[in-house]
Parts: structure tokens; C-alpha cells; sequence
């Protein structure tokens, strides 16, 4: 069985901002990063950038469903804000 996904930015497909924060809280949404499902959604929403940093990309399946994102942002951390891209 095969299964077509897409790469998308995610700026372009508003509606899929709080199924990515949800993945994105099922993963990290645990000490010591943040623990609330709207703190997740509302910066994915933050981070769905089009023209600027940050800017998601979102893997979407051939139901319309997010499957997967990334995002590249200026910099991961202060310690590291001498590293971008």
C-alpha cells in the first residue's frame, strides 16, 4: 500500500494550524518544554511564516490530513543565535 503525501507551506493551509501544534505537542509538549496544547497551536501558528523566519512546511496525506512538519527558524536557542541559515 502506498500513500501520497505532499509538502506544503503550511502559511497556505491555515485550517491544519492546530493538527500540526497537536503533533508538535505529542512530541515535545513535556518538561522542560512547554506542557499546554494552545501554547503548541499558538506558536505553530506563530512559526507558519510565508516571506520571513520562522516557516513550517507540512506533510499532508492524500485525505488532507497533517502527517508530519518542519520548521527552520532564525536560530534554535540563545546559546545559538550565532548559528542561522
Amino acid at each position: 500500500m502506498s500513500t501520497n503525501v505532499s509538502i506544503k507551506l503550511l502559511a497556505d493551509y491555515p485550517h491544519l494550524f492546530s493538527a500540526v501544534g497537536e503533533l508538535r505537542w505529542q512530541e515535545w509538549g513535556r518538561p522542560p518544554e512547554p506542557e499546554r496544547l494552545d501554547w503548541w497551536v499558538n506558536i505553530t501558528a506563530y512559526e507558519a511564516g510565508r516571506d520571513h523566519l520562522p516557516v513550517t512546511w507540512v506533510a499532508i496525506d492524500e485525505h488532507g490530513q497533517a502527517v508530519g512538519a518542519v520548521g527552520l527558524g532564525e536560530f534554535d536557542i540563545e546559546e545559538r543565535r550565532d548559528r542561522t541559515p
